[in-house]
């Protein structure tokens, strides 16, 4: 459950940037942590 929260907050603020290396970062940083 707490998984899917982080992953809808870090899908929402992707979907907020047009900077394709901070979607990149946030993606990378999503799965580090999540691990």
């Amino acid at each position: 459950m707490f998984g899917a929260l982080i992953c809808y907050a870090t899908y929402r603020m992707i979907k907020s940037v047009e900077q394709y290396q901070l979607e990149v970062m946030l993606t990378l940083a999503l799965v580090i942590g999540g691990s």
